[in-house]
């Protein structure tokens, strides 16, 4: 019919139809071997696949997860009957994602601060007052805006 297995699979949340994501991992899986791609990315993307749809492919198969490290270490989220393992990865994840996001602007800021405080001392040495020197000709800067 022309249509790809994705575009027929209609379901508001696809962890409640475990059958239908696991063979449409399945599905994905085979079209991946079938792909003319070097040995390394064909390994990788099974490994993610496996990973994602809870199967076992020839990157996968050999992966024992007895501990939260395990866990983290893979990205694989804990089923629910872990429930207490399940909760700390979560949390874990969680803030390591909003680190990813954070970690840049706070060093941007710890870099604008040092900065500023470069500026002061320049000023300082020279016997300039920082507060005489004007931004665009318009506005004073006489402490760094945070």
């Amino acid at each position: 019919t022309g249509q790809s297995l994705s575009s027929l699979i209609h379901f508001e949340n696809p962890l409640h139809c475990t059958i239908l994501t696991q063979f449409y991992g399945l599905h994905k899986i085979n079209l991946i071997q079938q792909e003319d791609t070097t040995e390394s990315d064909i390994h990788i993307q099974l490994e993610q696949l496996g990973k994602k749809y809870h199967l076992v492919t020839t990157a996968t198969s050999l992966l024992i997860l007895e501990d939260l490290e395990h866990y983290l270490e893979h990205e694989i989220i804990p089923p629910k009957s872990l429930g207490k393992l399940r909760d700390d990865f979560l949390a874990i994840m969680a803030e390591k994602k909003e680190n990813i996001v954070l970690n840049p602007l706070r060093e941007k800021m710890t870099y604008v601060k040092k900065l500023w405080t470069k500026k002061l001392e320049l000023c300082q040495m020279s016997g300039i007052s920082h507060t005489s020197i004007w931004l665009s000709g318009e506005k004073k800067i006489t402490e760094p805006i945070l």
